[in-house]
C-alpha cells in the first residue's frame, strides 16, 4: 500500500501509483492475474469470468429440504433457490431469494426492514396475474384482499409466523367404496401457509400427493401409461420401450418425452403455468389460427426456454410440434391446437377447434394441456434425468449431480397422485470421456470421468428419495434385490467382442443401440421386457382394513422467513356416514386442538471447535397427555414446568442437532392426535474486525481479542464501531468463506491487502484464515462504519 490519504475519521491506504491501469492493480494485489505471466488481456478475462461463474451460480434447484441443506458460507444476498409449492392449490414453482437483516421484506422489496438474514418467498407467475403485477395494470396493495390484516399482524412478527405455520385439523379417512379393499378417501382442512408438498402414508407405505380430498388407488389394475422424459422415451416418429410394452398390455401410452427432461417436460405436462398472449386479444373463429405474442410475458418466445413447450432446438424436427389443449379466460374456455411449423421455430400459434365462434379476450389465458390430467389417471414412467442429470460442478449433495432433475422427479411423483410411479434409471453414454485417468474423487471413489460417476450417484439417490419406485427386475442369482436397467441390458447382449468390451467398460451393449446411447429396436425391446418384470417386481400399495391408520403430512415455507414448517396427523379408517357424521361433531367440540404455539433454543449458533450449555422453552396449547424433547444427537432433553410454558438445558453441546418437540393427545377424535416443531443448534466459525497496530504478521490472539466478532456465515454485513486503540483497521474471516468482492469505509471503496494464514481459534482449531488489511494507522475514539459487499 502506498499514499495515506487523512480526514478528521480515519486514515486510509490507496493503492498506487498515480497512473496505474486497474489491471496493474488487480494483477498487483493478486485479486485477479499472477506478475509477472499474465498480461492486461489475461487479467481482464479473469475479472471478466467472474460475473459469469456468479450467475451460474445463482440460481440452485431442488426440494424445501435441498434448500435447508444449502450451508449458511454459501448464503450470500440474492442467491435464489427454486422448490416445488403448492399455489392455489396447485403445485408450482416458487422462488426463495436469501436475505440480510436490514434489507426489505416482500416478494416485491417494498417492506418493511427484514430484523434477520432468512429467505423471501416471490410471487409466482399466477400470483402477479392474480394480483395485476406485470399483467394489466398494477394493483395498489389496498385492493388486495387481506393486505390490511396482515400489515397489522406484521407488527408482531413471532405472531404473524404463529399464523401461518402449516397445521392439520379434522384429518378424515373415510371408505367410499365396500368390499375387502375399499377405496378410502382422506381428506382434512389445513391452516396457515399452502403446503410445499403433501405425503399419505399407511402400514409403511408413503405417497406423495397433489392436493386434498385425496382417494386411494388400486395400483395392481392395469391402466394407460403416462411418460414424461427425453429422446429414449420420445415416441413420436417410431415405437419406443413404452409403446412396445403398452401394446403387449392392450394400453395406451401417453407421453411428453422429448429431447430434453428439464423444465420443458414439466410444461409440456401442465404442472408448470403457461399464460398465453394471443395477438389482438381475439380468438378468430374454428379453424383459423392466431399468433401466440408472448408465453408467461415473454416476447419474443425464446425456442430455447422451457416454457417454450412445443420446441427442442432442432429445426428439421416437424413432427409432434403440436399440443391440444384449453385455454381459459375468466369464465370462457375453448379447445383447441396449439403449434409451431418447426421444433426451433417461435411461431407459435393457437387453433379453436372447427364450430367454435370468435371470442375477444380479457387479457392474457391461462393454457391447459389435455394430457394435463393422465399422471393422476395412469401407470406412471418417468424418464427424467439423461438430459441434466450431470451438473458438472459440486453441489450440495456432495457430488456433481443436478438438483433441478430430483425437484423435476418429485413433481411428477406427486401428479402421479397415487397411482405406480416407476423410474427409469439414467443410462451411460458412450461417447462421455474415459480414457482411464482417474478424476476428482466424486462419494469417496475415484472414477475415470465424472459423469459416470454422477450417473451412479443419481440412480441411487433416486432409489433413496423415492423408495420402492427405482425399477428393478425381480430377484435374480447374485441381484438380491433385483437386477437395474443397465445390468439387465448387459445380460441381453449378443455375446460378441464388441458387445463384451462395452459390458466390461460399463455400457449398454453396442448391438441394442444405434449411437453412443439411444436404444435401437433391439434395445427398446429388451426395455419393454425389463420393464414388464419391473411391474411384476414392485411393491405395491398395501390393502386397507378397517384397523388401518392413516397419516397425513403437510410441509410449507413461512412466508416471512423462508424457514420450514411441518405438521403430521393419523387417523384410522372410519366407515359410513354416521361414522363421518360423528367424527364431524368430535371435531366441534375439539375446537383447534392441540397446537405448538412456540419452542426455541438459545443459543442457536455456537464457535465451531467448542460446546455451550443450550436452553430450549416452549409452549403448547390446548389438551396435552404428553410431550418431549428429542435431541437427534442421543437422547432426550429434560423439562420442567407445564406444557403451557415449560423450560428446558443440555450441558456441554459440542455438534450440531436438530431438537424435536413432540406433542400428544391420545384422546383427540378420531384417535392420537400429535404435532411436532424443531429447533436446530448450528456451529460456525468467527469473523473479527478492529485494530491492531500492525502492517503485517499479525498474530491469533490479536485477531481473536480484535473488538468486532460474529459468526461468520454469510460474508456480506455492515459493521458500525468506535476504536478502542491506536491502530491499523483489519479485517478476518475464514478461508473457506468467499473474498469479499469491495470493502468501504465511511461510503469510500478501498482495495485492501490480503493474506492468508493459519488461524487459531478461540476454541483451539487451526483454521485457514484471509486477513484484509484496510487503512492506515486509526487513533483511538475514531467512529467507523465499515460496509463488507459480498
Amino acid at each position: 500500500m502506498s499514499e495515506i490519504y487523512s480526514d478528521a475519521e480515519f486514515l486510509v491506504d490507496f493503492p498506487g501509483p498515480p497512473g496505474e491501469s486497474q489491471a496493474d492493480i488487480l494483477r498487483r494485489t493478486g485479486q485477479f492475474g499472477v506478475l509477472p505471466t499474465d498480461s492486461d488481456a489475461d487479467v481482464m478475462a479473469k475479472l471478466a469470468a467472474v460475473p459469469a461463474a456468479v450467475f451460474t451460480s445463482a440460481h440452485r434447484f431442488g426440494t424445501l429440504a435441498d434448500r435447508e441443506a444449502i450451508p449458511l458460507a454459501d448464503r450470500k444476498r440474492g442467491l435464489r433457490v427454486l422448490v416445488t409449492v403448492n399455489g392455489d392449490g396447485n403445485p408450482v414453482w416458487r422462488e426463495f431469494e436469501w436475505r440480510l437483516a436490514g434489507d426489505p421484506s416482500g416478494p416485491l422489496a417494498t417492506g418493511a426492514p427484514r430484523a434477520s438474514d432468512g429467505w423471501e418467498g416471490l410471487y409466482t407467475e399466477s400470483e402477479r396475474k392474480n394480483l395485476g403485477i406485470g399483467f394489466f395494470n398494477q394493483l395498489d396493495q389496498s385492493q388486495i384482499k387481506g393486505v390490511a390484516d396482515f400489515t397489522s399482524l406484521a407488527e408482531d412478527l413471532e405472531k404473524l409466523d404463529e399464523a401461518t405455520r402449516v397445521e392439520i385439523t379434522d384429518l378424515q379417512a373415510r371408505t367410499i367404496t365396500s368390499g375387502a379393499n375399499p377405496v378410502v378417501e382422506v381428506d382434512a382442512s389445513l391452516t396457515g401457509v399452502a403446503p410445499e408438498s403433501l405425503s399419505v402414508s399407511w402400514a409403511g407405505f408413503k405417497v406423495a400427493i397433489d392436493k386434498l380430498p385425496w382417494r386411494t388407488k388400486d395400483q395392481a389394475a392395469l391402466k394407460d401409461f403416462f411418460v414424461p422424459g427425453n429422446s429414449i422415451d420420445d415416441a413420436t416418429d417410431g415405437p419406443m420401450w413404452h409403446t412396445i410394452l403398452a401394446a403387449r398390455k392392450g394400453v395406451t401410452s401417453r407421453f411428453t418425452a422429448r429431447y430434453s427432461s428439464d423444465q420443458h417436460q414439466l410444461y409440456r405436462a401442465g404442472l408448470m403455468q403457461l399464460v398465453l398472449t394471443i395477438q389482438g386479444g381475439t380468438l378468430p373463429v374454428g379453424g383459423t389460427s392466431a399468433e401466440i405474442t408472448a408465453i408467461n410475458g415473454n416476447t419474443p418466445i425464446d425456442f430455447n426456454a422451457p416454457y417454450a413447450f412445443l420446441s427442442t432446438g432442432d429445426a428439421s424436427l416437424t413432427t409432434g410440434v403440436t399440443m391440444t389443449g384449453v385455454i381459459i379466460d375468466g369464465a370462457n374456455s375453448r379447445h383447441g391446437t396449439a403449434a409451431a411449423p418447426n421444433a426451433a421455430s417461435a411461431a407459435y400459434t393457437f387453433t379453436q377447434d372447427a364450430g367454435q365462434p370468435a371470442l375477444t379476450l380479457t387479457g392474457p389465458v391461462l393454457f391447459v394441456p389435455d394430457i394435463a390430467k393422465y399422471p393422476a389417471i395412469s401407470d406412471n414412467f418417468c424418464g427424467i434425468g439423461q438430459n441434466i442429470f450431470y451438473s458438472g460442478v459440486p453441489n450440495f449433495f456432495g457430488d456433481h449431480t443436478n438438483p433441478e432433475a430430483y425437484a423435476i422427479i418429485d413433481r411428477f411423483a406427486a401428479a402421479a397422485d397415487g397411482n405406480r410411479f416407476l423410474i427409469r434409471d439414467v443410462l451411460p453414454d458412450a461417447s462421455w470421456p474415459g480414457d482411464g485417468t482417474p478424476a476428482t474423487p466424486i462419494d469417496g471413489v475415484d472414477y475415470k470421468n465424472h459423469q459416470f460417476a454422477a450417473m451412479e450417484a443419481f440412480n441411487a439417490r433416486n432409489e433413496q428419495r423415492h423408495p420402492g419406485s427405482r425399477a428393478r427386475t425381480l430377484p435374480k442369482p447374485g441381484y438380491p434385490n433385483g437386477m437395474t436397467l443397465l445390468q439387465y441390458l448387459q445380460t441381453r447382449g449378443d455375446g460378441s467382442a464388441n458387445d463384451n468390451a462395452d459390458i466390461a467398460a460399463g455400457l449398454v451393449p453396442r448391438s441394442l443401440r444405434k449411437d453412443s446411447l439411444h436404444p435401437n429396436l433391439a434395445g427398446q425391446t429388451a426395455m419393454a421386457d425389463f420393464f414388464e418384470e419391473a411391474m411384476q417386481a414392485q411393491a405395491l400399495a398395501p390393502a386397507v382394513t378397517a384397523d388401518t391408520f392413516f397419516t397425513l403430512s403437510a410441509v410449507g415455507i413461512l412466508p416471512r422467513t423462508g424457514e420450514a414448517t411441518s405438521a403430521s396427523d393419523t387417523v384410522r379408517v372410519q366407515t359410513g356416514a354416521e361414522a363421518l357424521l360423528d367424527a364431524r361433531l368430535d371435531a366441534l367440540e375439539y375446537g383447534s386442538g392441540l397446537q405448538i404455539t412456540s419452542f426455541t433454543v438459545t443459543p442457536s449458533t455456537i464457535e465451531a471447535g467448542g460446546g455451550a450449555n443450550i436452553a430450549i422453552a416452549g409452549a403448547i396449547s390446548g389438551t396435552v397427555t404428553s410431550f418431549s424433547v428429542a435431541d437427534s444427537a442421543g437422547g432426550t432433553i429434560a423439562t420442567s414446568g407445564p406444557a403451557s410454558g415449560f423450560t428446558g438445558t443440555k450441558n456441554g453441546v459440542n455438534s450440531a442437532r436438530t431438537l424435536t418437540l413432540t406433542a400428544q393427545n391420545t384422546g383427540a377424535p378420531g384417535g392420537t392426535d400429535t404435532k411436532t416443531r424443531t429447533a436446530t443448534v448450528a456451529f460456525a466459525n468467527k469473523g473479527h474486525a478492529g485494530t491492531i497496530n500492525k502492517a503485517s504478521g499479525i498474530t491469533s490472539a490479536e485477531v481473536n481479542g480484535m473488538s468486532q466478532s460474529w459468526f461468520a456465515t454469510v460474508v456480506a454485513r455492515t459493521l458500525t464501531f468506535t476504536t478502542t486503540a491506536d491502530g491499523r483497521l483489519w479485517y478476518s474471516q475464514p478461508a473457506s468463506q468467499p473474498d469479499p468482492s469491495a470493502f468501504k469505509i465511511g461510503g469510500l471503496t478501498i482495495s485492501p491487502d490480503k493474506f492468508t494464514r493459519d488461524h487459531v481459534t478461540a476454541t483451539g482449531q487451526t483454521v485457514s484464515y484471509r486477513d484484509f488489511l484496510l487503512s492506515g494507522v486509526v487513533p483511538a475514539g475514531t467512529a467507523i462504519t465499515l460496509e463488507v459487499i459480498a
